[in-house]
Order: C-alpha cells, then sequence, then structure tokens
C-alpha cells in the first residue's frame, strides 16, 4: 500500500491511497481531512464509495487515529508514518 496526502491549505488534508496485489491495482482511497470549529474529521471514499465520516481521537508522533462507533465496519481506521516518510 502507498498513500500520500497534500500539506494543510485552508483548514483541509487531501489524501489519496493504492493498495497493488500482484502488479494490480485491488483498492484505491481518497480523502479530506478537516479541521472545523476545533474537531478533525476524516472522510474517506473507498473504492468509489463514500464512507461514514471518522473523528481524530488519537495522535502520537507517527500516528493518528480516527473512529466512528456508529459505522458498521470499519470503526477505527489508524494512519502510522513509516521510515519512507
Amino acid at each position: 500500500m502507498r498513500g500520500c496526502f497534500t500539506a494543510p491549505y485552508a483548514g483541509l488534508i487531501q489524501g489519496s491511497s493504492q493498495t497493488v496485489k500482484n502488479g494490480t491495482t485491488t483498492q484505491i482511497e481518497f480523502a479530506a481531512i478537516q479541521e472545523k470549529d476545533g474537531i478533525i474529521t476524516y472522510a474517506p471514499i473507498f473504492n468509489g464509495k463514500s464512507l461514514s465520516v471518522f473523528t481524530l481521537t488519537k495522535t502520537e508522533a507517527k500516528s493518528a487515529v480516527f473512529e466512528n462507533p456508529t459505522n458498521d465496519f470499519p470503526k477505527k481506521i489508524i494512519y502510522r508514518r513509516n521510515a519512507d516518510g
């Protein structure tokens, strides 16, 4: 899996990711991370389908956790930064 995010601009970060198996793209995701009224949210579009909005619940030096306990699946999305940045 590889992904990238833009630098924040006007309260919004745009992101995309691609999962490849055996040389074929199996999943794509586009996302928006946005801050509004002090709340940071993550809104993914996974394989062309919009998912629920997730709220940032935890951050560490190299990770961020977004959760939506009312969503059927997934309820939690975790992003970790690897050594490549």
